[in-house]
């Protein structure tokens, strides 16, 4: 193969790991399908595992041209492959020691490998000026975008209805979701400003007028303020001072005058509360004073704290379990509930239709799920991150902004050290590593990190071959393969996410068949889509499809088909106490009352506020009583 051909072929692979984590940095904040079951994940993970899987893609066609790529600092790699390998184990052994396994493991898998994929587009796009500045463009303008519609929405003067879980939730319907990805794209937004004013660069360039990206920053801050969202408070504020203090920017005095009328806005949008509406009536912290919204963060005894608190002791409590190798990646909710009671319901811990699926702590999640080593794993993974921060730091002491118009390298490690910072502060109350924008921006801020080296003696590698790296066989013999896998690697994740997406979909249909009027025709109707969603095979469904096709069973009077799906349920989560109600409630209608008596009682042992369960057994009693009298 001529040398031109090959080298045309490794920068074109080069490029489409660049071009789909720009692409996705734009797209999967703003993403979100009203007609989903799950209408706002689904589709950016979707978006995200196929985006990976493009830059895998990408990788491996380089590779077998022989473009090499940059070069990653090896304790980050090593940590990085360490997080893999442990979360892999941990799922191995789980499913080892035989049911339930890890049911929801190939799903946490995924979402990881994911991320370290965006990481190695990152990286690449980390290594050229013009690529580096798009995609922390695309994520400024995102975050930008998902801040004026959230503002709107709070406002409520959005000319278009948004799908809501709370409000404002933007694009991402939570506002706590959205905002932990607001506060994570800040320091990037930051970058995006060059930190340089506009007017001459170098060499006769002319750097890009910033106020367009100052106003996107103002709309970010703004809305983290009226999200009311504390730990993404606390993530945004430490992502803004960790910029500062790596990069240390020589600001204009018209940005520090600036930035008193910005500070007062932005107290004043966390202060004010938001206007009610009987959509969000029991959203209580959006209408409370911002003096309250502070106090209830450090009360030990406020109902917010209780239930963190309640969370993380019942996660240890699963820790201690297997204090070695964990329970297993995604295995949380299916094990929590053998230590939730007593006291769930008084701690706010489990609810009549809910069971927690993370403990709203990523170090505690991490551990219990994949023991010591696994925590280990990923503090190193943070760990090398301030490394890299502190050597950037060094190295940009002193040294002003190179004043052209992209974003420097300096400025982009900055960006990425902030950014982790801000997500690794929102995943002590939270699981922005579990949710799709903010595994991604993770994902970005790490290829970022783990290959910008402010050496000088050692530049990013380029993407050109020279001739004594060559690879002595060259030709279509190394490319083909590379071709051939990365299409595989490609068209399996989009089969994975058109799985899942058509399976929310069906589901979400289901849903609203449910909840029709007419009970019987719309239980008839819920079965029947529910087995479609059934027959697409997506991961980790399989759980929420028996729950709701035993729901649809007893609203026909189907107790035989309802303790079928509950068992089917309870397969996967073998402690779901909604599920033994459901059984119970099925065994009931079959006729079983006894069977029922001994579901219902399980179901109560394992949360005793769980309704079904409680109404099954009242109509057990009276059904026995009337059979055993004279």
């Amino acid at each position: 193969m001529e040398d031109g051909t090959r080298a045309a072929i490794g920068a074109g692979g080069a490029a489409i790991g660049r071009a789909a984590v720009c692409a996705a940095a734009l797209v999967v904040p703003l993403l979100y399908a009203p007609g989903l079951e799950s209408p706002f994940a689904e589709p950016k993970l979707a978006v995200v595992l196929v985006a990976g899987a493009l830059a895998v893609a990408g990788e491996l066609v380089a590779f077998g041209a022989g473009a090499r790529g940059p070069r990653w600092d090896p304790f980050a790699r090593a940590a990085l492959l360490a997080l893999l390998v442990t979360s892999t184990l941990a799922a191995a052994i789980a499913i080892g020691r035989g049911p339930p396994g890890a049911p929801y493991a190939g799903v946490e898998l995924a979402r990881l490998v994911a991320m370290l994929a965006i990481a190695a587009g990152a990286a690449r796009a980390a290594a050229d000026a013009r690529w580096r500045s798009r995609l922390t463009d695309a994520i400024a303008v995102s975050a930008g975008v998902v801040a004026l519609l959230g503002l709107l929405q709070h406002l409520r003067l959005l000319p278009f209805t948004l799908p809501v879980i709370s409000v404002p939730g933007s694009t991402f319907g939570n506002r706590n979701m959205a905002g932990e990805a607001v506060a994570m794209s800040i320091p990037f937004s930051l970058a995006a400003l060059r930190f340089r004013p506009a007017g001459a660069g170098p060499d006769g360039a002319r750097a890009r007028a910033a106020w367009p990206v100052a106003a996107l920053l103002v709309l970010e801050l703004v809305y983290l303020a009226v999200t009311r969202t504390r730990g993404a408070w606390l993530g945004g504020a430490l992502g803004v001072a960790v910029v500062f203090a790596v990069r240390r920017p020589p600001l204009p005095r018209a940005a520090w005058l600036a930035l008193v009328p910005l500070g007062g806005a932005v107290l004043l949008a966390a202060l004010l509360p938001g206007r009610w509406s009987p959509l969000d009536a029991r959203d209580f912290k959006r209408y409370e004073p911002g003096a309250e919204v502070m106090r209830e963060a450090v009360d030990p005894l406020s109902p917010v704290a209780r239930t963190r608190v309640g969370l993380w002791r019942r996660t240890l409590a699963l820790y201690a379990e297997r204090p070695l190798t964990g329970i297993g990646p995604g295995n949380f909710p299916i094990w929590f509930p053998r230590k939730a009671e007593p006291g769930a319901a008084r701690d706010g811990v489990m609810a009549a239709r809910v069971i927690p699926r993370r403990p709203h702590d990523e170090l505690l999640e991490r551990l219990a799920e994949t023991g010591p080593f696994g925590l280990a794993a990923l503090l190193a993974v943070y760990l090398a991150a301030v490394v890299a921060a502190f050597r950037w730091q060094r190295a940009s002491r002193g040294v002003p902004p190179d004043g052209g118009a992209d974003v420097s390298r300096a400025d982009a490690a900055a960006a990425a050290a902030a950014s982790l910072a801000a997500g690794f502060t929102c995943g002590l109350t939270a699981f922005p590593l579990a949710m799709p924008a903010t595994t991604l921006l993770s994902g970005v801020a790490l290829g970022f990190l783990a290959t910008l080296d402010p050496r000088p003696s050692h530049p990013l590698a380029p993407t050109a071959v020279s001739p004594a790296s060559r690879p002595s066989t060259p030709g279509w013999g190394a490319i083909a393969p590379a071709l051939a896998l990365g299409a595989l690697v490609v068209a399996g994740a989009a089969l994975w996410a058109s799985r899942a997406l058509a399976a929310s979909y069906w589901r979400g249909q289901a849903e609203r068949a449910l909840a029709a009027r007419d009970t019987k025709a719309g239980a008839t109707e819920a079965l029947r889509l529910l087995a479609r969603a059934d027959g697409a095979g997506a991961a980790g469904a399989g759980f929420w499809i028996g729950l709701r096709t035993a729901q649809a069973a007893l609203k026909l009077g189907d107790g035989a088909a309802a303790t079928e799906a509950a068992d089917r349920a309870l397969a996967l989560e073998p402690w779901s106490p909604h599920a033994w109600g459901l059984r119970g409630a099925g065994r009931l209608a079959a006729g079983d009352a006894a069977g029922a008596a001994d579901d219902a009682r399980r179901a109560l042992e394992l949360y005793a506020g769980e309704p079904v369960a409680q109404a099954t057994l009242g109509a057990t009693a009276r059904r026995l009583g009337r059979a055993e009298a004279p």
